[in-house]
């Protein structure tokens, strides 16, 4: 299997978010990752690059990773997948959707996915290994992680969701994640290990940093 990552740069608003369209090459076939704001830089890809729509996968169910689902659903009448636990945790609801469960190996486009279940920035966040990529939406960044909105159990869920990573990943799996701050995606989970700070804390330490971080969201939101 040859696969080409597309990387898709789209921007509304106070939200840039990157999005994949991965190519197998020798089917020609393609599945969409978290498509948002601007469907016709999607269609000028499928187009010039002469391949099938099979699928759209979703991470998770924010708004800025599921903008286009419905448009690609209809528009191209494919699949779209999602963790059973974000479609029962926050009500996502999209056409042609089908759920999926930690664990499962889909084959689309002529590509194996690995569903990894990566819970803590949402109850149900869904990574998914292609190869040695790893697409992680919200899960982790070059700089940090996504944040951890439901309290105790969020951030405890994203600490295992990080460790969970480590352990099935090696230091040249590639990480392509929802959005970027210093570093473009693609960067090698090794580099991601040694720079970032939520991979060097033991649990207790993580505990306490994302708490802290929880409490001051919660405290500039009461400002607003």
């Amino acid at each position: 299997m040859e696969i080409i990552i597309h990387v898709v740069n789209t921007r509304r608003r106070q939200f840039s978010n990157y999005c994949y369209l991965v190519e197998e090459v020798e089917s020609r076939k393609a599945i969409l990752i978290d498509p948002s704001w601007n469907e016709a830089v999607f269609e000028k890809i499928i187009k010039e690059q002469g391949v099938k729509l099979e699928a759209v996968l979703l991470t998770h169910s924010h708004v800025d990773h599921t903008n286009l689902a419905n448009y690609f659903a209809v528009t191209f009448d494919v699949p779209v997948f999602i963790s059973q636990i974000e479609v029962v945790s926050y009500n996502f609801q999209c056409n042609n959707l089908q759920c999926i469960f930690d664990g499962n190996i889909l084959n689309l486009a002529n590509i194996p996915i690995r569903c990894i279940l990566t819970a803590g920035h949402t109850r149900g966040s869904m990574s998914y290994l292609i190869g040695e990529n790893l697409f992680v939406g919200d899960t982790i960044f070059y700089e940090g992680c996504g944040k951890c909105t439901y309290g105790e159990e969020s951030i405890n869920q994203m600490y295992n969701s990080i460790q969970k990573i480590i352990a099935i990943g090696t230091d040249k799996y590639r990480i392509y994640s929802g959005h970027v701050y210093n570093k473009m995606v693609g960067q090698a989970l090794g580099n991601i290990k040694r720079d970032n700070i939520c991979f060097l804390f033991n649990k207790h330490q993580f505990m306490a940093y994302m708490m802290n971080q929880l409490e001051k969201d919660i405290f500039s939101t009461k400002q607003l």
